[in-house]
């Protein structure tokens, strides 16, 4: 299948693909793909502040599996009920945050946009397709989010791949202040009012002004077009038809 964009044979070890801004998406097979950004390299760091995590999945199993990981700190999963949850612990392992979707939310061999927004200890949003689906957040402890451990699309904290499924338009941003979801023109910035997504600008800058430090447009196997670094594929995953 072709994209009609620069690509290059995947293959294991550092990412090497062309620097190109058009959308795409990469599909892991569960079982050795995945792709790793370390610490050094994606420059997240541990804050008790604003968090700003959005991305477009298409899972292909109804099992519990991770999509988005910093080490065992902070992961994101999708439930074999259809919910996404995102948890965040600080350095020494104590949660921190715990959001929860409602059920349903995402179902198979189907893209969906998730975006979660919050402050810990104050606020939490999770929105999918556009649409608010907050279900419960325990969100009562403003402690330092441990973002600065190895960030790992499609595998768990250990790693071992984790994910049967696509990914794309992974957006990963620590904004100024509270980015709220519930003001139009702010989930605008992912998602069209028609559900397809949004362009978020040279290096995503146009969700917040600037880019955030991970910016995965077509969710894991080009480079990182934020301003972090570049990592690692293992597997290596192949690409996949993105979300229109």
């Amino acid at each position: 299948m072709s994209l009609n964009r620069p690509f290059l044979k995947p293959v294991s070890g550092a990412l090497q693909y062309q620097h190109s801004s058009s959308r795409g998406a990469t599909n892991y097979d569960g079982t050795n793909d995945y792709v790793s950004l370390t610490s050094a390299v994606h420059g997240v760091g541990d804050s008790a502040g604003a968090y700003l995590i959005s991305f477009w999945l298409n899972p292909e199993i109804a099992e519990e599996e991770y999509v988005l990981v910093f080490g065992w700190r902070i992961y994101i999963k999708r439930k074999d009920t259809g919910q996404i949850v995102l948890t965040g612990k600080n350095a020494g392992n104590v949660g921190v945050i715990y959001v929860l979707s409602k059920t349903g939310v995402s179902a198979l061999n189907t893209w969906c946009h998730v975006v979660f927004s919050g402050v810990p200890g104050s606020e939490a949003q999770v929105y999918v397709d556009g649409v608010d689906q907050f279900l419960s957040a325990t969100t009562n402890d403003a402690d330092d989010l441990r973002f600065e451990e190895t960030f790992y699309t499609g595998a768990n904290g250990s790693p071992t791949a984790s994910l049967t499924g696509s990914l794309s338009e992974v957006y990963i941003a620590q904004p100024a202040a509270f980015f709220d979801l519930s003001e139009t023109a702010n989930i605008r910035k992912f998602i069209t009012a028609s559900g397809s997504p949004a362009s978020l600008g040279y290096q995503a800058a146009n969700v917040t002004g600037s880019a955030p430090q991970i910016y995965l447009p077509d969710g894991g196997l080009r480079n990182n077009l934020g301003a972090g670094g570049q990592g690692t594929i293992v597997g290596p995953p192949t690409r996949a038809r993105p979300p229109t």
